[in-house]
């Protein structure tokens, strides 16, 4: 199991986020005069950032990958895991037989962090070892 921080590995990009956030709450509030409307855009967007703004957590176990965040839990087994893809951050777990458009919604996406190495050779061996089992 490990953990990845995206807001502390690159805390120069919280000073586009904030104005960002400050904009768009000043802006609901022009429209709405609703402090609820305010709460429900500031839940929005928090949500949509929570990959960035909160901690990740991750795990590799022999049924499967899971990610943990703050609002959810995604996991995959090895079973449904057709592809997988490398990238210079981390690697896609692909549940779709071939890339598509559908690719970012299906599947679960493992970030590095300081374990590229590992995370690489682990799901690379228990991919394997799924395809074997398989048939």
């Amino acid at each position: 199991m490990w953990r990845v921080h995206l807001v502390r590995e690159h805390p120069a990009k919280v000073l586009l986020i904030a104005p960002v956030l400050f904009a768009s709450l000043l802006i609901c509030y022009v429209f709405t005069h609703s402090p609820i409307f305010m709460a429900v855009t500031l839940l929005l967007l928090m949500s949509s950032l929570a990959d960035f703004l909160f901690p990740v957590r991750y795990e590799i176990t022999e049924q499967g990958a899971s990610s943990k965040t703050l609002l959810a839990r995604t996991s995959v087994t090895w079973d449904r895991v057709r592809k997988y893809y490398l990238d210079d951050h981390g690697i896609k777990l692909s549940t779709l037989p071939r890339p598509g458009r559908l690719e970012a919604y299906r599947g679960l996406y493992l970030r590095f962090g300081d374990n590229q190495e590992e995370v690489m050779e682990v799901v690379r061996r228990m991919r394997d070892a799924a395809c074997t089992k398989g048939g």
